[in-house]
């Protein structure tokens, strides 16, 4: 499915609609009480859960832009189901500058460590996917991250399918795209960032496309509408797992934003945590 001008405009008066008052990062700087039954979530945001020797590191959840910790339901559960402690964390749910929504992941990490442990597995979706990388090279991250999983993340940014370039090279020459172009920067200034050629991009990768010391894998699917095109998600480097989701199951017809809710993509996920209990990530998976 092709991203359309009328799906980007939708985006960014979504984006706008929901920029409310109180909804920014700073709500997680600090643990909160757990309000979620144990014999429901077992060790999904509990902070009474301790890592086994089993699975030592905690696991954190990075969300995609416009969505919040919400959106792992059914990976967080299924996920903590497996013995790990796992934590999700709501950094922010519009379309502003990355830089700052960035500033959400070293208080979370340090949540974690309470429970004992000296690095985290992290697992992120689309923008979820790399603003762990950048933490870890430019915000004090180092050494702090174990394995990074990146579900559809934007790691080399995207075109918007065509469309970025092609503003881009008309700016300036049609008044009207002018126009449109620094409506959409101010009103949603990460439109801007998760653009391939953007200096936010430039910088994340420009000490190579992997991070020393921390194991990666990456998950697509060849009907995203948002990174684009979809295999730019890949990274190259020793040790690297990137899968395209269809080639695990071909008949999975799942767009970007609905990789979080695909039980074929839970399976790899888990399976990349702990080859030791893997199993077949299929059509039909075994949890």
């Amino acid at each position: 499915m092709k991203l359309s001008i009328t799906a980007l405009i939708l985006s960014v008066v979504s984006a706008v609609v929901l920029a409310t008052p109180g909804s920014d990062a700073a709500a997680i700087h600090k643990r909160a009480p757990v309000t979620t039954s144990k014999s429901v979530h077992s060790g999904y945001n509990d902070w009474d859960c301790r890592p086994s020797a089993a699975h030592p590191r905690p696991v954190i959840l990075v969300h995609a832009t416009l969505f919040t910790k919400e959106s792992w339901g059914v990976f967080g559960p299924k996920i903590a189901e497996q013995g790990y402690c796992v934590y999700s964390l709501t950094y922010g749910r519009y379309w502003k500058t990355l830089l700052p929504m960035i500033g959400a992941i070293a208080p979370a990490v340090d949540n974690a460590k309470e429970v004992g442990a000296s690095q985290a597995d992290f697992i992120g979706h689309s923008q979820g996917g790399v603003l762990p990388r950048y933490w870890v090279q430019y915000q004090g991250g180092k050494g702090k991250m174990h394995s990074m999983i990146g579900i559809s993340a934007i790691n080399h940014g995207t075109s918007w399918q065509g469309l970025a370039p092609m503003l881009e090279k008309l700016k300036g020459m049609v008044q009207f795209l002018t126009f449109n172009n620094d409506l959409v920067t101010k009103a949603a200034p990460a439109l801007q960032d998760i653009m391939s050629t953007s200096q936010f991009v430039k910088d994340l990768n420009a000490h190579g496309e992997t991070l020393p010391d921390v194991f990666q894998a990456n998950i697509v699917t060849k009907y995203d509408e948002i990174v684009s095109p979809y295999k730019s998600s890949f990274q190259s480097g020793e040790g690297v797992v990137n899968v395209v989701l269809q080639d695990l199951c071909g008949s999975a017809y799942v767009e970007h934003a609905l990789m979080v809710t695909s039980k074929t993509t839970l399976r790899w996920v888990l399976n990349q945590l702990d080859p030791s209990t893997a199993s077949p990530a299929n059509c039909n998976p075994q949890f």
